[in-house]
């Protein structure tokens, strides 16, 4: 590699390698087609290799389909994976957004720079800029890109990775090295067919290979195909064009724009009769037709072996017979096979009567409803998710399940599965695409009041609760909405209903309406347990929600008493050991730790931790909360250098764990600040925090509620250092940052303008102090009532700036602090859907 960053791809060594075996030693993600080697040409090869080796980073193969670009691209990957100076190749199907994203966050999750909360489009984004900055030597194939601005995004512009893109588009030459493929010179078209066919007549039938060339114009596909009819069949030239001239069905008209000649069409369609004729193994050639009509309709970037029916244990059989056929090809790690874009085309057009699409339809989708599994596991198995849901796409773009009514009711559930695999698996930005267009074919197919239609208007509402604090308005404007349609409908004890009004409650306590949630969990609670029972899960979770918003509203005293009744509950109905036990627990430590009682909240934690790491293992993300939250509790048990202690080994944990900038670990560097700062260590706290905001803007966002309060955070450390014009200043720009984004009545933004009010007053500005004062007081009484800490602290700080005496009292301020800062480990273990 020369000093500059430019690496030198040596053409003579990957060409030699073309033809080797591949060894992946890992370094291989995605499914690389591996085709016969007779396909590509030398001279392609060795042009693509040049363009690779010559351009600054981009190298684009071009051309109709069926001449060959997914092969050639597909030869120089798994000739780069020969070769140990490549230390990753990456295979991108590009022909769907879907697909696109979910390939490009395979690789990052390779690399281990995904996004640490699921979201497809930021880890796509972060492995663009990892590769931008690795120096290695890498290959990353786009593979069928149709859309260049969108493939553009994602495409490093430096560094040591090369990209080799596929398109039939020409607008894609703009990003790099252009290699444009055409159909074969006649003679090598002649050449392919002898050697395809082991033809070694002497002399050879140069005319009749010429006449088959000219008959499908000399398309790669096309002689790749008639290769395989003639080996299959035993048939010379002659006889093969005799076919090719015969009665076949025309099976697709040629589209506008398309140079194929129609009898390419023939070719493609002779080799599946060839393949499909009959063996005398019934039972194995029922396989060999139903294998070829799933994989057509399921997607083009293939089709992993386990996801495929068994055929009564003769599946094998099938695809090797179809693989010997030329209809399907293994991928380089033989766990997948592909079919190429035009066969698969010709075996859908072949279905011309309503009844042979809906037989296709049927069988795609019984292939894929085996496999989707519980929304439980959306996180888990996030990877098959994705596979499932670019094969739920490909499915509903065929539009053949619109044929039969059954097919498209079930195709809908699918749909309305995969949008909540997405929102569970945390890529929200993709699942509220997905829930809109499943919404809006729901609507138009079964109406605005089917129960698809409800569920799927559900699933938007939640999807949008979740993906951040400026979309929870939008969340609501949703649920309120449902409601009553779903009351009306489905009535009011249904548990659809019921969940609706659950997650409505926890939306408005999100959005800072805390007495509005309060008072729909407690006329909630009673309807479920006449409804469902006392002892009934979802009873309890709404026990353990309401305790939650009782905390949030500082009612305190009455989340623990709610906490310590529901705790023995949940042992006895659930088990000691359950999830949700184990969480009540942790909500009760985080209770008495909200409520000051700081030596409480240690013991419990203290006895919660050993039983957290037994059962769910010292790594889990829910032990190392529990070791976060522990730490929390030494500061408000005014034991701040144990906490900096227990912060500071947890931090490195957590980073080695689940990453630099994942937002628990960003939650840990936050309170490692505030943890100095209460401990004195006020200069530690303010570098802390200012290297933390500029993280916290990159990652988060600058609207996350989490960025907001590391600058109030930030603030208020400034006015601990005696720096009180500078902390006005962070204030007063926060503030109404908060307010569009939060609202006014959030707890956060009432809690920047009590601390711009206490820091008025510390400075001298008792007029601004007494004015933000006078507003806040009612507010407060309003949302946490007469008797709450925060409102008692209030009247004494306006008494004494009204007596224009700064106040000794900043207890007030620390439990508003960090709120956010607390609540970001919480809210992430206790927020599930329903």
């Amino acid at each position: 590699m020369s000093a500059g960053g430019n690496i030198t791809v040596n053409i003579t060594q990957i060409l030699a390698a073309a033809t080797s075996t591949v060894v992946s030693a890992g370094r291989v993600v995605g499914a690389i087609p591996s085709l016969p080697q007779h396909f590509v040409l030398r001279e392609q090869f060795r042009e693509l290799a040049g363009q690779v080796a010559g351009s600054r980073v981009t190298a684009v193969v071009t051309g109709m389909r069926g001449v060959g670009k997914t092969q050639l691209a597909a030869a120089y990957a798994r000739a780069a994976l020969t070769m140990p100076e490549f230390e990753l190749v990456g295979w991108v199907d590009a022909e769907t957004p879907g697909a696109l994203l979910e390939g490009l966050t395979a690789i990052a999750t390779h690399l281990g720079v995904e996004d640490p909360d699921g979201d497809s489009h930021r880890s796509a984004t972060r492995l663009r800029d990892h590769l931008n900055g690795r120096a290695g030597l890498g290959l990353l194939v786009f593979d069928n890109a149709v859309d260049p601005d969108r493939v553009a995004e994602f495409v490093p512009n430096h560094g040591g990775t090369r990209v080799v893109i596929t398109s039939t588009d020409q607008d894609f030459t703009t990003l790099g090295a252009e290699v444009d493929l055409e159909v074969y010179e006649r003679p090598v078209s002649v050449r392919f067919l002898h050697e395809a066919t082991a033809h070694h007549r002497s002399p050879p039938d140069d005319a009749g290979a010429d006449g088959i060339a000219a008959e499908v114009g000399d398309l790669p596909l096309a002689l790749t195909q008639a290769a395989a009819t003639i080996t299959a069949r035993r048939l010379d030239y002659s006889r093969y064009r005799e076919l090719l001239a015969g009665p076949l069905p025309r099976v697709f008209t040629r589209r506008s724009g398309e140079p194929h000649r129609w009898v390419v069409d023939k070719a493609i369609l002779l080799s599946i009769q060839t393949t499909r004729t009959p063996t005398g193994d019934p039972e194995l050639d029922t396989a060999v037709t139903d294998l070829l009509d799933v994989v057509a309709m399921l997607s083009a970037t293939g089709v992993p072996r386990d996801l495929l029916p068994d055929y009564a244990g003769r599946r094998d059989e099938a695809i090797a017979r179809c693989v010997r056929g030329s209809l399907l090809a293994w991928s380089a790690d033989d766990t997948t096979v592909v079919m190429h874009r035009l066969i698969a085309r010709v075996l859908r057009d072949r279905a011309d009567t309503d009844r042979a699409r809906t037989r296709l339809a049927g069988n795609a989708i019984d292939a894929i409803e085996p496999h989707l599994f519980d929304h439980s596991q959306a996180w888990q198995r996030r990877t098959l998710g994705n596979q499932l849901i670019e094969h739920i796409e490909a499915i509903t773009t065929t539009r053949f399940a619109d044929h039969d009514p059954d097919n498209s009711a079930r195709l809908l559930e699918t749909r309305i599965w995969a949008g909540i695999q997405l929102v569970g698996a945390a890529d929200l930005p993709r699942g509220i695409d997905y829930t809109r267009r499943t919404l809006l074919d729901t609507e138009t197919q079964l109406g605005t009041e089917q129960p698809h239609t409800l569920i799927t208007r559900a699933d938007l509402a939640y999807a949008y609760a979740l993906q951040s604090a400026g979309r929870v308005t939008e969340a609501i404007d949703l649920y309120e909405r449902l409601l009553p349609d779903q009351e009306r409908i489905l009535g009011a004890e249904h548990r659809d209903t019921s969940t609706t009004r659950a997650n409505l409650a926890y939306t408005y306590q999100a959005a800072g309406r805390v007495a509005e949630a309060i008072d729909l969990y407690e006329r909630l609670l009673p309807d479920q347990e006449r409804i469902l029972g006392a002892e009934h899960r979802d009873t309890l979770a709404i026990r353990a929600r309401l305790a939650y918003a009782y905390r949030s509203a500082e009612r305190v005293v009455e989340a623990i008493g709610l906490l310590e009744s529901l705790l023995p509950d949940q042992e006895r109905i659930l088990g000691a050991e359950h999830p949700d036990t184990l969480a009540t627990r942790a909500s009760l430590a985080d209770s008495h730790a909200w409520a000051g009682r700081g030596a409480e909240a240690i013991d419990l934690y203290q006895r919660l931790l050993p039983d957290r790491e037994r059962i769910l293992g010292a790594e889990h993300p829910d032990t190392l909360t529990t070791r976060h939250n522990l730490a929390f509790a030494c500061v408000s048990a005014a034991r701040a250098p144990e906490a900096i202690g227990l912060y500071e080994r947890l931090l490195p944990d957590r980073e080695r764990i689940l990453g630099a900038e994942h937002p628990d670990t960003l939650a840990t560097r936050a309170n490692l600040a505030y943890a100095n700062q209460e401990a004195g260590r006020v200069a530690e706290a303010i570098d802390l925090y200012e290297r933390l905001l500029p993280d916290h803007k990159r990652i988060l966002g600058a609207e996350h509620p989490n960025t907001l309060m590391t600058r109030h955070n930030l603030a208020g450390a400034y006015e601990s250092a005696g720096r009180g014009v500078e902390a006005i200043g962070l204030y007063e720009r926060l503030l109404p940052d908060q307010e569009r984004i939060l609202g006014a009545e959030h707890p956060d933004t009432l809690a920047t303008r009590h601390d711009l009010a206490y820091t008025y007053h510390a400075v001298g500005q008792i007029a601004e102090a007494i004015d933000l004062y006078e507003w806040l007081l009612p507010v407060l009484v309003r949302v946490f009532g007469h008797d709450a800490p925060i409102v008692r602290g209030v009247r004494k700080r306006l008494a004494a700036a009204h007596r224009r005496q700064k106040s000794s009292s900043r207890w007030a301020r620390i439990v508003f602090g960090l709120r956010a800062n607390r609540c970001a480990v919480v809210l992430q273990r206790f927020g599930r859907r329903g």
